[in-house]
């Protein structure tokens, strides 16, 4: 499963978007990858390196070095937040995942994967595919590479260090884009729900979650405790960062309501409606011409006696204006 020599075809420079070209230098697995621009990424044991600590935010700063002194006791805590909120680890993590429909031949990507625990289940589920793992931390994630060596059959496992707001990937190349666990550490959400949708294929599934205890059940002595223990349980759900291309979304609060769990998937293009079909009644005109194609007031009787005379005529009041102004402009148009 896990891909000893992955194909650097698929990445892209983070910041430009530039095609790469890999230079190896003793073997296939160690070298650079090589931007027409010349910004080059290094490779080591056949993962690439996008992270410059140089580019990062404060927090994302904080969470590195947190990772850094944390990563080798990470999945030693991590099971107590289970404990915690009463619930199954195995059972829920399955949950997630299959809000992802996942299914074989597909090319799925997890940013923020940490050390596998769900990548397993993802790679599992897929069958044939391509899925793509990365997180910020270099030391976390070499735990999610260990856990994959053993593994057999399955998608092709490929590696990154990366950054979740400068995806490596170009536009449309993920049927499936994941994150959880990790947003609300994340500096600019809005930026890396934006990066997420733009890998993405239209009509492909975003899903993201985090701490978040809802907002009528924060006046319990249940949430006060989490958030006393854990300040991440405080972060409220970022809607206001679900980009515009987002339809269909689902929002709900999973691991004893204490998890957000967001799904969208991607539209191709901007929201469409019928606008302009004629409205019934004495005001007439379309959805359209009534936003675009208001005029300045008039004085209350004027406005009267446009309303009778259209209704004498049996025209609405649109269809009445339009009859009578365009003689006085036609010629302007």
């Amino acid at each position: 499963m896990f891909a000893s020599k992955a194909p650097f075809g698929a990445y892209r420079a983070p910041d430009s978007l530039e095609m790469l070209e890999f230079e190896a230098e003793a073997d296939s697995l160690h070298g650079i990858l090589r931007s027409s621009s010349g910004r080059t990424y290094p490779v080591v044991a056949g993962i690439p390196n996008f992270v410059t600590r140089q580019n990062l935010s404060d927090s994302d700063l904080a969470s590195l070095d947190w990772y850094h002194h944390n990563a080798i006791t990470y999945d030693e805590y991590l099971p107590l937040t289970f404990r915690t909120l009463k619930v199954d680890e195995s059972s829920e993590r399955e949950k997630i995942i299959a809000e992802l429909q996942l299914g074989p031949g597909l090319r799925v990507l997890e940013t923020g994967c940490g050390s596998g625990r769900d990548s397993l289940r993802i790679a599992n589920e897929m069958g044939e595919g391509e899925l793509y793992l990365q997180d910020i931390s270099e030391d976390i994630l070499r735990f999610a590479v260990e856990n994959f060596q053993d593994a057999a059959g399955g998608p092709s496992v490929h590696f990154a260090v990366a950054n979740g707001y400068e995806l490596p990937f170009p536009e449309n190349y993920f049927d499936r884009t994941f994150h959880f666990g990790g947003l609300n550490t994340f500096g600019d959400k809005t930026r890396a729900l934006l990066e997420m949708a733009r890998v993405t294929k239209p009509g492909g599934i975003v899903l993201v979650g985090d701490e978040s205890i809802p907002t009528w059940m924060r006046d319990t002595d249940f949430a006060r405790i989490l958030m006393n223990s854990n300040p991440h349980f405080s972060y409220t759900v970022p809607l206001e960062s679900i980009p515009q291309c987002a339809s269909n979304l689902k929002l709900q609060w999973i691991m004893g309501d204490a998890f957000y769990l967001i799904s969208f998937q991607k539209r191709d293009g901007d929201p469409s409606g019928d606008f302009d079909f004629e409205i019934p009644g004495w005001r007439g005109g379309t959805h359209r011409k009534r936003y675009f194609g208001q005029l300045e007031g008039v004085s209350p009787h004027i406005k009267a006696a446009v309303i009778a005379r259209a209704k004498k005529e049996g025209a609405s009041v649109s269809a009445w204006l339009e009859k009578s102004l365009l003689p006085l402009v036609e010629d302007e148009i």
